[in-house]
């Protein structure tokens, strides 16, 4: 709770690497660019299950996570709640070898300033199966 970094204000990961978060709590962080909790990098697979990631900002994309080239992100019971950026207040995925998949989570009350206040995608996978979508907003 209440990291702070240009890209990944709570981690950051990329190469061949994995991160597992289990009933986890990533909160009140922000980054200057992109991840307010987490960034999620080329040949990362950050898989968050039974995670609460709320509170947390970053100024230009992913308030939550957010996820480029070939990083994935797999969320299973998590809750994306309160998170803000200019684009994709939970999460921002983009680059085609990107892979977001969202089971029974939930994405409540999160913010952009520009376009997705759930979850903004450019051109790459995105899967949600059981989750809820609930007063997310984009000015």
């Amino acid at each position: 709770s209440g990291g702070g970094a240009a890209r990944g204000g709570a981690l950051a990961c990329s190469g061949e690497s994995s991160v597992s978060l289990h009933g986890s709590v990533a909160s009140s962080n922000a980054a200057e660019e992109e991840g307010g909790a987490a960034f999620v990098g080329d040949g990362c697979v950050l898989t968050a299950t039974g995670t609460e990631i709320s509170g947390n900002e970053a100024q230009v994309r992913g308030g939550g996570a957010f996820v480029s080239g070939g990083g994935s992100l797999e969320a299973d019971r998590a809750s994306f709640r309160g998170n803000a950026a200019r684009e994709g207040g939970a999460i921002f995925a983009s680059g085609g070898a990107a892979f977001v998949a969202a089971r029974d989570s939930n994405f409540t009350r999160n913010e952009a300033e520009e376009s997705g206040g759930g979850v903004s995608v450019r051109g790459s996978p995105f899967e949600a199966q059981g989750s809820a979508f609930a007063r997310n907003k984009a000015n």
